[in-house]
């Protein structure tokens, strides 16, 4: 998970539980079984009120891995300000634009939009 952002693992993860309509419980067992290694130690370190329920186990997600507002700051100024290199392939560079535009929660006819610029 390190080498993951937090919420886009988050928002795969509750994709997941929607499709395979998990109870509450359900999915905060396997969320606690999918947190490995530091990820695993941040839950452990949790207070028991905080892995009581899979909304108590969210909340602490969100304090600790939601994208600080320094990243979306960047993200912003990246969206306004990067241009495509010579030698980068156009999906590569509206994968990462829309990542961007995902981070400071910009809507997707304002990403097209900057996209066509």
């Amino acid at each position: 998970m390190a080498e993951d952002n937090g919420e886009d693992w988050f928002r795969h993860f509750e994709h997941y539980c929607d499709y395979k309509e998990l109870t509450a419980e359900k999915k905060l067992a396997l969320f606690k079984l999918l947190m490995t290694d530091l990820a695993g130690d941040w839950l452990a370190s949790l207070p028991p009120a905080g892995v009581a329920t899979f909304d108590a186990v969210k909340t602490s997600f969100d304090a600790r891995y939601k994208t600080p507002e320094m990243v979306k700051y960047r993200s912003a100024k990246e969206i306004f300000s990067r241009k495509q290199q010579p030698t980068e392939m156009v999906d590569d560079f509206i994968a990462q634009m829309q990542k961007a535009a995902r981070i400071i929660d910009a809507d997707e006819r304002s990403t097209i939009l900057l996209l066509s610029n």
